[in-house]
């Protein structure tokens, strides 16, 4: 995966850690730092759980961004539904991507 990610305009780094915990001692998934400009993803879980947390993070990117709600069950609940409706549609999304950067036909 890309260490890169730009949200809102900003590059944010992605790092992926052994392993991440909370002020309380509890392990994550992951993290974003708005001030330092980083994602940090803990890589002992399957890939397809970093990829997850990933777009978790970006959410909570875009919302710091917007200046949105961070409730993290609303987070997590959108991520869920963004993350399987990516998954299931993978072509779709491929062919809009690669129409966006395809200059149009005259």
């Amino acid at each position: 995966m890309t260490n890169n990610i730009k949200i809102g305009g900003l590059i944010y780094n992605v790092n992926y850690c052994e392993e991440l915990f909370t002020e309380q001692n509890f392990k994550m998934f992951g993290e974003i730092d708005y001030e330092k400009l980083v994602i940090n993803i803990c890589q002992k879980y399957p890939r397809q759980r970093q990829s997850q947390t990933i777009l978790h993070e970006i959410i909570h990117g875009v919302n710091d961004h917007i200046g949105a709600d961070q409730n993290e069950n609303s987070v997590e609940l959108f991520t869920n539904v963004l993350y399987s409706t990516i998954i299931d549609n993978k072509e779709f999304f491929k062919e809009m991507i690669d129409n966006g950067s395809r200059k149009p036909n005259k």
